[in-house]
Protein backbone atom coordinates (compact mmCIF):
# COMPACT_ATOMS: atom_id res chain seq x y z
CA UNK A 1 0.00 0.00 0.00
CA UNK A 2 2.86 2.37 0.84
CA UNK A 3 4.48 1.61 -2.52
CA UNK A 4 1.28 2.44 -4.38
CA UNK A 5 0.91 5.72 -2.46
CA UNK A 6 4.56 6.58 -3.13
CA UNK A 7 4.20 5.92 -6.86
CA UNK A 8 0.99 8.01 -6.96
CA UNK A 9 2.71 10.96 -5.29
CA UNK A 10 5.63 10.72 -7.70
CA UNK A 11 3.41 10.58 -10.80
CA UNK A 12 0.85 13.17 -9.64
CA UNK A 13 2.78 16.26 -10.83
CA UNK A 14 3.33 14.62 -14.21
CA UNK A 15 -0.36 13.85 -14.45
CA UNK A 16 -1.21 17.50 -13.88
CA UNK A 17 1.39 18.54 -16.42
CA UNK A 18 0.07 16.13 -19.05
CA UNK A 19 -3.44 17.44 -18.42
CA UNK A 20 -2.27 21.00 -18.92
CA UNK A 21 -0.48 20.05 -22.14
CA UNK A 22 -3.65 18.46 -23.44
CA UNK A 23 -5.57 21.60 -22.47
CA UNK A 24 -3.55 23.53 -25.06
CA UNK A 25 -5.40 21.45 -27.66
CA UNK A 26 -9.10 20.87 -28.26
CA UNK A 27 -9.26 18.05 -25.74
CA UNK A 28 -12.27 15.87 -24.85
CA UNK A 29 -12.00 13.49 -21.93
CA UNK A 30 -14.53 11.31 -20.16
CA UNK A 31 -12.99 11.69 -16.69
CA UNK A 32 -11.16 14.70 -15.31
CA UNK A 33 -9.59 14.91 -11.85
CA UNK A 34 -8.40 18.35 -10.79
CA UNK A 35 -6.42 19.15 -7.65
CA UNK A 36 -4.73 22.42 -8.46
CA UNK A 37 -4.95 24.34 -11.76
CA UNK A 38 -1.74 26.34 -11.51
CA UNK A 39 -2.29 28.17 -14.81
CA UNK A 40 -5.55 29.59 -13.49
CA UNK A 41 -4.00 30.68 -10.19
CA UNK A 42 -0.71 32.00 -11.51
CA UNK A 43 -1.37 32.58 -15.23
CA UNK A 44 -2.95 35.59 -16.93
CA UNK A 45 -6.66 36.45 -16.92
CA UNK A 46 -7.13 35.28 -20.51
CA UNK A 47 -6.36 31.66 -19.65
CA UNK A 48 -9.25 29.43 -20.77
CA UNK A 49 -8.49 25.72 -21.27
CA UNK A 50 -10.06 24.35 -24.45
CA UNK A 51 -11.37 21.18 -22.79
CA UNK A 52 -14.63 19.26 -22.58
CA UNK A 53 -15.30 16.75 -19.79
CA UNK A 54 -18.06 14.27 -19.00
CA UNK A 55 -17.18 13.47 -15.39
CA UNK A 56 -15.16 15.84 -13.22
CA UNK A 57 -13.97 15.66 -9.62
CA UNK A 58 -12.59 19.04 -8.61
CA UNK A 59 -10.78 19.68 -5.33
CA UNK A 60 -10.21 23.41 -5.80
CA UNK A 61 -11.18 25.71 -8.71
CA UNK A 62 -11.75 24.02 -12.05
CA UNK A 63 -11.95 25.90 -15.38
CA UNK A 64 -13.16 24.11 -18.50
CA UNK A 65 -14.60 25.07 -21.87
CA UNK A 66 -17.59 22.71 -21.68
CA UNK A 67 -18.98 20.33 -19.13
CA UNK A 68 -21.33 17.54 -20.22
CA UNK A 69 -22.36 15.15 -17.48
CA UNK A 70 -21.44 15.43 -13.80
CA UNK A 71 -19.05 17.83 -12.11
CA UNK A 72 -18.47 17.72 -8.35
CA UNK A 73 -16.30 20.41 -6.80
CA UNK A 74 -15.24 21.72 -3.42
CA UNK A 75 -14.63 25.40 -4.20
CA UNK A 76 -15.69 26.62 -7.64
CA UNK A 77 -16.79 25.05 -10.93
CA UNK A 78 -16.40 27.23 -14.03
CA UNK A 79 -17.49 26.53 -17.61
CA UNK A 80 -16.55 29.23 -20.09
CA UNK A 81 -19.08 27.95 -22.63
CA UNK A 82 -21.79 25.39 -21.78
CA UNK A 83 -22.58 23.04 -18.93
CA UNK A 84 -25.17 20.27 -19.41
CA UNK A 85 -25.98 17.80 -16.68
CA UNK A 86 -25.33 18.15 -12.95
CA UNK A 87 -23.02 20.71 -11.34
CA UNK A 88 -22.42 20.40 -7.59
CA UNK A 89 -20.14 22.69 -5.60
CA UNK A 90 -19.66 23.67 -1.97
CA UNK A 91 -19.14 27.33 -2.92
CA UNK A 92 -20.39 28.03 -6.43
CA UNK A 93 -21.04 27.20 -10.06
CA UNK A 94 -20.40 29.61 -12.92
CA UNK A 95 -21.41 29.12 -16.56
CA UNK A 96 -20.67 31.91 -19.03
CA UNK A 97 -23.06 30.74 -21.76
CA UNK A 98 -25.78 28.11 -21.34
CA UNK A 99 -26.56 25.60 -18.64
CA UNK A 100 -29.05 22.75 -18.67
CA UNK A 101 -29.87 20.37 -15.84
CA UNK A 102 -29.33 20.62 -12.09
CA UNK A 103 -27.05 23.14 -10.38
CA UNK A 104 -26.45 22.86 -6.62
CA UNK A 105 -24.18 25.23 -4.71
CA UNK A 106 -23.74 26.12 -1.08
CA UNK A 107 -23.11 29.78 -1.88
CA UNK A 108 -24.14 30.77 -5.41
CA UNK A 109 -25.01 29.78 -8.97
CA UNK A 110 -24.21 32.32 -11.71
CA UNK A 111 -25.38 31.50 -15.26
CA UNK A 112 -25.95 33.48 -18.43
CA UNK A 113 -28.80 31.14 -19.34
CA UNK A 114 -30.16 28.11 -17.55
CA UNK A 115 -32.85 25.54 -18.21
CA UNK A 116 -33.60 23.24 -15.29
CA UNK A 117 -33.16 23.67 -11.53
CA UNK A 118 -30.87 25.94 -9.54
CA UNK A 119 -30.46 25.33 -5.80
CA UNK A 120 -28.19 27.56 -3.73
CA UNK A 121 -27.81 30.40 -1.32
CA UNK A 122 -28.03 32.84 -4.24
CA UNK A 123 -29.00 31.83 -7.77
CA UNK A 124 -28.85 34.06 -10.85
CA UNK A 125 -29.56 33.45 -14.51
CA UNK A 126 -30.15 36.20 -17.01
CA UNK A 127 -32.53 33.87 -18.85
CA UNK A 128 -34.12 31.22 -16.65
CA UNK A 129 -36.51 28.42 -17.53
CA UNK A 130 -37.37 26.13 -14.64
CA UNK A 131 -37.01 26.40 -10.86
CA UNK A 132 -34.80 28.57 -8.69
CA UNK A 133 -34.73 27.47 -5.04
CA UNK A 134 -32.66 29.28 -2.43
CA UNK A 135 -32.32 32.13 0.02
CA UNK A 136 -32.23 34.69 -2.81
CA UNK A 137 -33.11 34.18 -6.47
CA UNK A 138 -32.66 36.62 -9.34
CA UNK A 139 -33.26 36.68 -13.07
CA UNK A 140 -33.80 39.10 -15.94
CA UNK A 141 -36.19 36.93 -17.96
CA UNK A 142 -37.97 34.25 -15.90
CA UNK A 143 -40.15 31.33 -17.00
CA UNK A 144 -41.04 28.97 -14.17
CA UNK A 145 -40.89 29.37 -10.42
CA UNK A 146 -38.76 31.15 -7.85
CA UNK A 147 -38.98 29.92 -4.25
CA UNK A 148 -36.90 31.68 -1.60
CA UNK A 149 -36.74 34.39 1.02
CA UNK A 150 -36.13 37.09 -1.63
CA UNK A 151 -37.08 36.63 -5.30
CA UNK A 152 -36.32 39.20 -7.97
CA UNK A 153 -36.94 39.58 -11.68
CA UNK A 154 -35.94 42.65 -13.71
CA UNK A 155 -38.90 45.05 -13.56
CA UNK A 156 -38.83 45.37 -17.34
CA UNK A 157 -39.89 41.73 -17.68
CA UNK A 158 -42.87 39.64 -16.63
CA UNK A 159 -42.60 36.44 -14.62
CA UNK A 160 -44.22 33.71 -16.69
CA UNK A 161 -44.82 31.57 -13.66
CA UNK A 162 -44.87 32.14 -9.90
CA UNK A 163 -42.77 33.72 -7.16
CA UNK A 164 -43.09 32.34 -3.62
CA UNK A 165 -41.14 34.01 -0.83
CA UNK A 166 -41.01 36.61 1.91
CA UNK A 167 -40.27 39.37 -0.64
CA UNK A 168 -41.09 39.08 -4.34
CA UNK A 169 -40.22 41.66 -7.02
CA UNK A 170 -41.16 41.67 -10.71
CA UNK A 171 -43.01 43.63 -13.38
CA UNK A 172 -45.93 41.22 -13.37
CA UNK A 173 -46.80 37.59 -12.69
CA UNK A 174 -48.32 35.57 -9.86
CA UNK A 175 -46.77 36.35 -6.48
CA UNK A 176 -47.25 34.70 -3.07
CA UNK A 177 -45.39 36.26 -0.18
CA UNK A 178 -45.24 38.49 2.84
CA UNK A 179 -44.41 41.49 0.64
CA UNK A 180 -44.95 41.67 -3.11
CA UNK A 181 -43.54 44.50 -5.25
CA UNK A 182 -44.78 44.80 -8.82
CA UNK A 183 -45.61 47.26 -11.55
CA UNK A 184 -48.94 45.88 -12.67
CA UNK A 185 -49.77 42.66 -10.86
CA UNK A 186 -53.55 42.25 -10.64
CA UNK A 187 -53.57 39.16 -8.42
CA UNK A 188 -50.98 39.49 -5.64
CA UNK A 189 -51.33 37.17 -2.67
CA UNK A 190 -49.59 38.71 0.34
CA UNK A 191 -49.97 40.87 3.41
CA UNK A 192 -48.21 43.88 1.82
CA UNK A 193 -48.48 44.53 -1.93
CA UNK A 194 -46.68 47.53 -3.42
CA UNK A 195 -48.06 47.86 -6.94
CA UNK A 196 -47.38 50.85 -9.18
CA UNK A 197 -50.91 51.02 -10.55
CA UNK A 198 -52.53 49.46 -7.46
CA UNK A 199 -54.42 50.69 -4.41
CA UNK A 200 -53.48 51.59 -0.82
CA UNK A 201 -55.50 52.80 2.12
CA UNK A 202 -55.31 53.15 5.89
CA UNK A 203 -58.32 52.70 8.12
CA UNK A 204 -59.78 52.20 11.57
CA UNK A 205 -62.11 49.27 12.33
CA UNK A 206 -64.20 48.07 15.29
CA UNK A 207 -65.65 44.58 15.88
CA UNK A 208 -68.13 42.84 18.19
CA UNK A 209 -65.66 41.86 20.94
CA UNK A 210 -64.23 45.38 21.30
CA UNK A 211 -61.15 45.29 19.06
CA UNK A 212 -60.20 48.73 17.71
CA UNK A 213 -57.72 48.13 14.88
CA UNK A 214 -55.61 50.49 12.78
CA UNK A 215 -55.33 48.81 9.37
CA UNK A 216 -53.29 49.11 6.19
CA UNK A 217 -54.62 47.59 2.98
CA UNK A 218 -52.58 47.33 -0.22
CA UNK A 219 -52.99 45.54 -3.53
CA UNK A 220 -54.76 45.73 -6.86
CA UNK A 221 -58.33 46.47 -7.83
CA UNK A 222 -59.07 42.75 -7.34
CA UNK A 223 -56.89 41.31 -4.54
CA UNK A 224 -55.25 42.98 -1.55
CA UNK A 225 -53.50 42.31 1.74
CA UNK A 226 -54.30 43.49 5.27
CA UNK A 227 -52.07 44.21 8.26
CA UNK A 228 -53.28 45.78 11.49
CA UNK A 229 -52.43 46.70 15.05
CA UNK A 230 -54.94 47.52 17.77
CA UNK A 231 -56.28 47.44 21.30
CA UNK A 232 -59.28 45.73 22.91
CA UNK A 233 -61.39 48.33 24.72
CA UNK A 234 -63.59 45.72 26.48
CA UNK A 235 -60.77 43.75 28.07
CA UNK A 236 -59.88 44.56 31.70
CA UNK A 237 -56.48 42.95 31.09
CA UNK A 238 -55.24 45.46 28.49
CA UNK A 239 -55.14 43.18 25.46
CA UNK A 240 -53.42 44.36 22.28
CA UNK A 241 -53.69 42.69 18.89
CA UNK A 242 -51.94 42.02 15.59
CA UNK A 243 -53.91 41.32 12.41
CA UNK A 244 -53.04 39.80 9.06
CA UNK A 245 -55.27 38.85 6.15
CA UNK A 246 -56.19 38.96 2.49
CA UNK A 247 -59.20 40.36 0.69
CA UNK A 248 -60.95 40.55 -2.67
CA UNK A 249 -62.89 43.42 -4.25
CA UNK A 250 -66.18 43.02 -6.10
CA UNK A 251 -66.59 46.34 -7.88
CA UNK A 252 -70.27 47.26 -8.39
CA UNK A 253 -69.83 50.93 -9.33
CA UNK A 254 -67.36 53.79 -8.99
CA UNK A 255 -68.55 54.33 -5.39
CA UNK A 256 -69.85 50.97 -4.21
CA UNK A 257 -68.12 47.63 -3.95
CA UNK A 258 -68.21 44.54 -1.74
CA UNK A 259 -65.04 43.40 -0.01
CA UNK A 260 -64.61 39.79 1.08
CA UNK A 261 -61.92 39.48 3.74
CA UNK A 262 -60.28 36.52 5.44
CA UNK A 263 -58.19 37.53 8.43
CA UNK A 264 -56.59 36.34 11.67
CA UNK A 265 -56.11 38.34 14.87
CA UNK A 266 -53.75 37.40 17.67
CA UNK A 267 -54.94 39.09 20.85
CA UNK A 268 -52.61 39.10 23.85
CA UNK A 269 -51.10 40.99 26.74
CA UNK A 270 -47.46 42.08 26.87
CA UNK A 271 -44.99 43.89 29.08
CA UNK A 272 -42.01 46.22 28.67
CA UNK A 273 -38.54 45.26 29.86
CA UNK A 274 -35.45 47.43 29.37
CA UNK A 275 -32.83 45.00 30.66
CA UNK A 276 -30.90 42.16 29.06
CA UNK A 277 -33.12 39.36 27.78
CA UNK A 278 -30.57 36.82 29.02
CA UNK A 279 -31.05 37.98 32.62
CA UNK A 280 -32.70 35.60 35.03
CA UNK A 281 -35.19 38.33 35.99
CA UNK A 282 -36.45 38.57 32.40
CA UNK A 283 -36.75 34.79 32.08
CA UNK A 284 -38.65 34.63 35.37
CA UNK A 285 -41.01 37.40 34.31
CA UNK A 286 -41.75 35.70 30.96
CA UNK A 287 -42.45 32.43 32.79
CA UNK A 288 -44.75 34.02 35.38
CA UNK A 289 -46.48 36.59 33.15
CA UNK A 290 -50.00 35.65 32.02
CA UNK A 291 -50.32 36.62 28.37
CA UNK A 292 -53.99 35.53 28.30
CA UNK A 293 -53.84 35.10 24.53
CA UNK A 294 -56.81 34.65 22.20
CA UNK A 295 -56.93 33.88 18.49
CA UNK A 296 -59.74 35.04 16.23
CA UNK A 297 -60.30 33.93 12.61
CA UNK A 298 -62.91 35.78 10.56
CA UNK A 299 -64.50 35.69 7.13
CA UNK A 300 -66.27 38.98 6.43
CA UNK A 301 -68.58 40.28 3.71
CA UNK A 302 -68.11 44.03 3.94
CA UNK A 303 -69.90 46.47 1.60
CA UNK A 304 -67.82 49.61 1.12
CA UNK A 305 -69.13 52.99 -0.02
CA UNK A 306 -66.92 55.89 -1.11
CA UNK A 307 -68.21 59.04 0.55
CA UNK A 308 -65.65 61.28 -1.18
CA UNK A 309 -62.48 61.01 -3.22
CA UNK A 310 -60.47 59.98 -0.15
CA UNK A 311 -62.98 58.59 2.39
CA UNK A 312 -64.74 55.20 2.39
CA UNK A 313 -67.23 53.79 4.90
CA UNK A 314 -67.42 50.00 5.29
CA UNK A 315 -69.20 47.47 7.45
CA UNK A 316 -70.86 44.08 7.41
CA UNK A 317 -71.26 40.64 9.00
CA UNK A 318 -68.45 38.22 9.79
CA UNK A 319 -68.32 34.51 10.49
CA UNK A 320 -65.81 34.22 13.34
CA UNK A 321 -64.05 31.51 15.30
CA UNK A 322 -62.63 32.55 18.68
CA UNK A 323 -60.43 30.38 20.91
CA UNK A 324 -58.34 30.70 24.07
CA UNK A 325 -56.74 28.56 26.79
CA UNK A 326 -57.29 31.24 29.45
CA UNK A 327 -60.67 30.83 31.14
CA UNK A 328 -60.64 34.45 32.36
CA UNK A 329 -61.15 35.53 28.74
CA UNK A 330 -64.72 34.17 28.77
CA UNK A 331 -66.06 37.70 29.25
CA UNK A 332 -64.86 38.54 25.71
CA UNK A 333 -66.91 35.73 24.12
CA UNK A 334 -70.28 36.82 22.66
CA UNK A 335 -73.38 35.37 24.31
CA UNK A 336 -74.88 34.29 20.97
CA UNK A 337 -73.19 31.55 19.01
CA UNK A 338 -73.55 28.90 16.33
CA UNK A 339 -71.36 26.38 18.13
CA UNK A 340 -69.50 26.44 21.44
CA UNK A 341 -67.13 24.20 23.41
CA UNK A 342 -66.18 25.42 26.88
CA UNK A 343 -64.01 23.03 28.95
CA UNK A 344 -61.73 23.35 31.96
CA UNK A 345 -58.72 23.89 29.67
CA UNK A 346 -60.02 25.87 26.68
CA UNK A 347 -62.81 28.03 25.28
CA UNK A 348 -63.88 27.72 21.63
CA UNK A 349 -66.77 29.36 19.82
CA UNK A 350 -68.14 29.85 16.30
CA UNK A 351 -70.50 32.78 15.88
CA UNK A 352 -71.76 35.63 13.69
CA UNK A 353 -70.15 38.98 14.40
CA UNK A 354 -69.53 42.26 12.57
CA UNK A 355 -66.87 44.75 11.53
CA UNK A 356 -67.35 48.46 10.76
CA UNK A 357 -64.94 51.27 10.01
CA UNK A 358 -63.53 54.07 7.88
CA UNK A 359 -60.78 54.08 5.25
CA UNK A 360 -58.60 56.91 4.00
CA UNK A 361 -57.51 56.37 0.38
CA UNK A 362 -53.78 56.86 -0.20
CA UNK A 363 -53.79 55.88 -3.88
Amino acid sequence: MRKVLFIFLILLPFGITLAQENQEQNHHSFFHFNIFDYKYYFGDDSYIPNTTHNLTLNLSIDVTKNQYGLIVGTLWNMAENNAYGVQISILGNYVRNQGKGLAIAGLMNIYESHTGVQIGGYSYAEKMKGLQLGLANNSVDMQGAQIGFVNGVDTAHTVRGVQIGLVNMSKSGFQIGLCNVSEKNQYPLGLINIIKNGEMNVGLAYDEIGNVTAQFRSGSQYLYGIIGFGYNVKSPSGHILLQGGIGAHLNLSSRLRIDTELSAKHITRTFLYSGDKDDEEYKRKVKEFEFKALTKYSLGILPSYRLSEKIELFGGPTLSYLQTKTLENERLFPSRFIWRSFTSTSLKQLYIGYSVGLKYILK
